[in-house]
């Protein structure tokens, strides 16, 4: 880990609104589920982190790393707006 830097302790850099009683679940959630297993910020596809109990209608926080950026970055939706995936036939 670059500078023994944990990724719960760097910037978060929000896109768009969002409830600020969420930051610290959500730096919680990133030292459990990210600090230890990735390097770096960048190294992060996406996390998604869901907030309530109902999955199908819960609010969820979308972070996720960009090559070169050293934070994390965080979106909150307040409705989940999850899509089927479907598989094409390829005949």
């Amino acid at each position: 880990m670059s500078g023994n830097r944990k990724l719960s302790e760097g910037e978060l850099v929000w896109h768009g609104e969002y409830p600020p009683e969420i930051v610290e679940r959500v730096r919680a959630e990133i030292a459990s589920d990210l600090d230890g297993v990735l390097d770096e910020a960048s190294d992060l596809c996406f996390h998604t982190m869901i907030l309530d109990d109902e999955i199908q209608t819960s609010r969820i926080v979308t972070i996720w790393g960009v090559e070169g950026d050293s934070r994390l970055h965080c979106e909150f939706s307040a409705k989940a707006n999850w899509q089927p995936l479907s598989v094409e036939d390829e005949d």
